[in-house]
């Protein structure tokens, strides 16, 4: 379970360390490079390279899951870290990320923005229910379903953008965001339960309701 899924920083750190101790032996006359100005520029670019090997998600054991799919991927159950911005790792235990669990969020008044990997294809019900906090949510063209009260009550959550690939938007999904005032519902949904926008107060776009009337 506390096995790495992000990229190595390790490497970058490490050949930081050896251009530090390159510079100070070659000012020791151990190493005869006639211009230290070279040794400073490499130091500089590799400390320009070091964000591109920065870990782009979060760790493994910010979550707690269970596999799932016949052993195949990995379930969300709950995320306990601590960090507001969350990069839903795509692998664990190199099995894909393929649902958010049930109330795997619910409740967490600490996160602002959640980027979800193109691995998931479900989003089980409450799963980010009461994220006060959240005011931003990447929803990837794999997720095929939100279910039931999904975001509900995520009052400050402004935008949301439901791409193609979902066909059920359970009821109350979205019930009580009284922020969300921007919505874009994808060609594809069948189905949207009822209530999903209720005490959605900020909403305006006349395009939205009669996308809800005619699924």
């Amino acid at each position: 379970m506390n096995q790495k899924v992000a990229i190595n920083t390790q490497f970058p750190a490490n050949l930081l360390l050896g251009m530090a101790f390159l510079y100070k032996s070659n000012k020791g006359g151990i190493f005869k490079v006639k211009n230290n100005k070279m040794v400073l520029w490499l130091a500089l670019i590799v400390m320009a390279v070091i964000p591109v090997y920065a870990q782009q998600y979060n760790d493994e054991k910010d979550f707690q899951v269970v596999i799932v799919d016949g052993r195949k991927g990995i379930e969300i159950t709950k995320y306990i870290g601590s960090k507001k911005e969350v990069s839903i790792p795509p692998s664990i235990q190199n099995k894909p990320v393929t649902v958010i669990g049930k109330e795997a969020f619910q409740f967490n008044r600490n996160i602002t923005k959640v980027i979800i990997p193109d691995s998931v294809i479900s989003i089980e019900d409450r799963a980010f229910d009461n994220c006060t906090s959240l005011t931003g949510i990447t929803i990837p063209n794999s997720v095929t379903s939100i279910g039931v009260r999904t975001f509900g009550n995520c009052i400050n959550l402004t935008s949301v953008n439901i791409p193609n690939s979902i066909k059920n938007i359970g009821i109350h999904a979205f019930n009580g965001c009284i922020s969300l005032s921007s919505v874009t519902i994808g060609n594809n949904v069948t189905s949207i339960g009822n209530n999903a926008f209720s005490g959605c107060t900020s909403l305006k776009s006349s395009s939205l309701f009669t996308k809800i009337i005619s699924a």
